[in-house]
């Protein structure tokens, strides 16, 4: 009987991944009050745009990225 050649992997699997960014993770204590409001804001970001899937930290990197240019820094 003869065996039959394995298959091989045509090549990665799934969505194809952009360049890797290098990024550090950094963890913040909020209060209640302002995590409320954060939620408050990806509820209003999620409304405008429903075909975007945004986490908490991509809604926290806009913020920040839009405080940070909008004082200079």
């Amino acid at each position: 009987m003869a065996q039959r050649p394995t298959a091989q992997p045509s090549g990665p699997r799934g969505r194809p991944r952009g360049p890797r960014q290098r990024g550090h993770v950094l963890v913040v204590r909020v209060p209640e009050e302002m995590l409320q409001r954060l939620e408050a804001y990806m509820a209003r970001a999620q409304a405008a745009h429903p075909y975007l899937r945004l986490s908490r930290a991509d809604v926290l990197r806009t913020l920040l990225d839009k405080g940070l240019s909008t004082e200079g820094a």
